[in-house]
């Protein structure tokens, strides 16, 4: 099997509702979709996607997909999708890092692979879970009234994770925990992910405005030097205190992932 063609879709992406990150610093409401459909001479056909949230939060963007993968392309066609240490090893040689550019392709080579085998791609990676995981809500709004509305519409459709985006100042982030968690239900689990948006200061006065409801906060700051210092100000100053401070979505048992107390030592050493 080899791949003959490969198709690039660009494609605006509406939101259902507008979605504020950083309690507003950022606001999506279409998002740059890239779509992706790789042939092949066996008659199969898989499709990828690239995603990002516009071009100011992370080091992706649907320009940059589109444009690596009309680079790495050349590299790819004539390959076997099924063997995608191969497609990963072609592009890499292609076009070092991008991996946003990357991910698309490797989708669509999955897909191939799982439709040939006729197996889930979960079960191609060694089998998936059959137990149901709960998932958070992502609570992008600007202000107090908002952010309830938008948690009380996912408490409808069954979600009791939340993850709720703040970050656009001191005062109306203080209001909006305070709020979210004078409504907190006796079984939800929320973080309150500030995506980057504060500076050391506003973090401190956040944490020490909110002390006393022990609540957990995910990215607070730009750098990791930004976040071990907050750390260690909270730890000389009252470790039973400490507002938990989550680094990465990979960091703790919430939302289903577990966390590693390494990960906080090592930032503060």
């Amino acid at each position: 099997m080899k791949i003959t063609r490969i198709a690039v879709y660009k494609v605006d992406l509406p939101l259902e509702h507008p979605y504020w990150l950083s309690g507003g610093r950022l606001k999506f409401e279409v998002l740059d979709a890239t779509l992706v459909r790789i042939d092949t001479d066996a008659g199969l056909s898989g499709w990828g996607e690239g995603t990002p949230w516009g071009h100011t939060y992370v080091a992706a963007h649907g320009p940059g997909i589109r444009a690596g993968i009309e680079t790495m392309a050349p590299f790819v066609l004539n390959l076997d999708p099924r063997k995608v240490l191969d497609v990963e090893r072609a592009m890499d040689l292609a076009l070092p890092g991008h991996l946003h550019a990357k991910a698309p392709i490797d989708m669509a080579c999955w897909d191939i692979a799982g439709k040939a085998a006729g197996l889930p791609i979960s079960d191609l990676m060694g089998g998936g879970s059959r137990t149901p995981a709960p998932i958070a809500s992502s609570v992008g709004a600007k202000t107090v009234e908002d952010t309830r509305d938008v948690m009380n519409r996912y408490r409808e459709r069954g979600y009791v994770a939340h993850s709720v985006k703040i970050g656009g100042g001191v005062d109306l982030d203080i209001a909006r925990i305070r709020d979210v968690e004078a409504h907190r239900g006796p079984n939800e689990v929320i973080l309150y992910d500030v995506n980057r948006g504060w500076t050391r200061q506003q973090a401190l006065r956040v944490m020490q405005a909110t002390e006393d409801l022990r609540v957990m906060f995910e990215q607070p700051c730009e750098t990791l030097d930004d976040i071990a210092a907050i750390l260690l100000h909270n730890l000389l100053k009252d470790s039973r205190t400490m507002p938990l401070i989550v680094l990465t979505q990979n960091a703790f048992h919430v939302f289903g992932v577990t966390f590693r107390p390494s990960a906080f030592r090592s930032v503060i050493e």
